[in-house]
């Protein structure tokens, strides 16, 4: 992750994962997954700001995303974001 054209370091010690919880999946989705109730989890690395000065700045993001289970579901993800600061 860059943010204004610094990268941030150490994103390794925001990772988080969440307890199983039930994910109920309606029959009309996107993904035409089979609808149900289904145990699930979350996880993701989390980032967090110290107040940005007024103006503009920019985030960018670049990650892989790999499925352990079927790696025809890995993708790569790189956006940024502007940002103004009021």
């Amino acid at each position: 992750m860059i943010l204004d054209g610094v990268p941030l370091n150490n994103l390794e010690n925001n990772y988080a994962i969440t307890n199983i919880f039930d994910m109920t999946v309606p029959n009309d989705n996107f993904e035409y997954l089979k609808g149900g109730t289904y145990p699930t989890a979350g996880s993701g690395y989390f980032v967090f700001l110290k107040p940005l000065p007024a103006g503009q700045h920019n985030l960018g993001i670049i990650a892989r995303v790999v499925n352990p289970t079927d790696p025809s579901f890995n993708f790569d993800y790189n956006t940024s974001i502007d940002l103004k600061v009021k």
